[in-house]
Formats: structure tokens, sequence, C-alpha cells
């Protein structure tokens, strides 16, 4: 059965429910991301981080990305794309509440390490399930979610700003 065809069964939802949750799915990772970047300042500052120290944590975001690929290639075989997108978007925005605890710089080391693992399985899901809904649509709209990706990094940076000038508490930030 082909990704969206099964609509009128409703089992799967239609071509424009799918692109609309892919811009969905992509706007908040961008969105998410950025808010998380525009606050590492207060990360910096609050804990008291030295440059290796703040530089070591956010390579472990990196590491823990890398370190999901091969649980996120096995995820493929036996779960579909989309529902790695959202099981796996859900693990990724709760993931973020553990960074936004964190007050000693181990805790955030591993926060992180668990945020760029949660947001490689989000990635790998919700850009083969936008494969599938390309090759569904017969159309380019791969190049539509990045542009909702982009987006949401700009929005996210904006707010990010916005809850570190007016000091607002990073779980309340991030939990929004």
């Amino acid at each position: 059965m082909s990704v969206a065809g099964a609509s009128a069964m409703g089992g799967v939802p239609s071509l424009a429910a799918q692109v609309w949750s892919l811009r969905f799915v992509f706007f908040s990772l961008g969105l998410a991301y950025a808010s998380w970047v525009a606050r590492i300042p207060a990360f910096r500052d609050n804990l008291q981080l030295s440059h290796d120290q703040l530089g070591l944590a956010l390579l472990l975001g990196g590491i823990g990305a890398i370190a999901a690929f091969p649980l996120a290639r096995w995820l493929q075989t036996v779960r579909t794309s989309r529902w790695m997108t959202y099981w796996m978007g859900l693990l990724n925005a709760l993931a973020l509440l553990p960074i936004a605890l964190s007050t000693r710089v181990e805790v955030l080391m591993l926060s992180l390490f668990a945020w760029g693992f949660s947001t490689a399985l989000m990635d790998v899901g919700m850009n083969t399930h936008s494969v599938k809904v390309e090759r569904f649509a017969g159309r380019a709209v791969i190049s539509i979610f990045h542009a909702f990706f982009s987006l949401g990094g700009l929005v996210g940076a904006v707010l990010g700003a916005l809850a570190a000038q007016l000091a607002s508490s990073r779980l309340l930030h991030f939990g929004l």
C-alpha cells in the first residue's frame, strides 16, 4: 500500500495531512535546536563552564547522534518511518528537559549526549518519511520541509534570545 493511499480506510493520513505534519516536525526540530543554542551562554555562565568543558559538552551531543545511527538503521527495518518520526520526535522533545534541569557539567554532558542521540533517531525517521511522501506526491517537497526547519530555527533563535533577555527559567523555556 502506498504511503498516503489508505486514507479512505482510516489507516494512513492523506497526503496533505502528511505534508503538513512533516512541515510541523521539521519546524519543531529547528525551533528546539535554536532554542537550545540561544541559551548556551546561560548554561556556560550558570554552570561556570570552562571553554574545554563547554566544548566537550557540545561535542557529546554530536557523539550521541553518531551513536544513534546503528539503532536508527535497525528501527528502519522493524518500524515505519512514520512511527519513527512520531515516537522519536516525542523522545526528542522530552530529552530537552534534562538539559534544562542540568545543574552540573556531568549532567549537562550526559543530557546533551541523550538529546543528540534522540535527535538523530528523529532526523532519520522524518527524512526517510519525507522521501516516501515525496515519491507519493510525485513532486519535490523535501526542500519545503527543510525550509520549515530553517523557519523553526529562526523562530527558535528569536524566542531563545527573548527568553534569555527576560531571564526566564530554562525549564519553562524548553518545556514550552
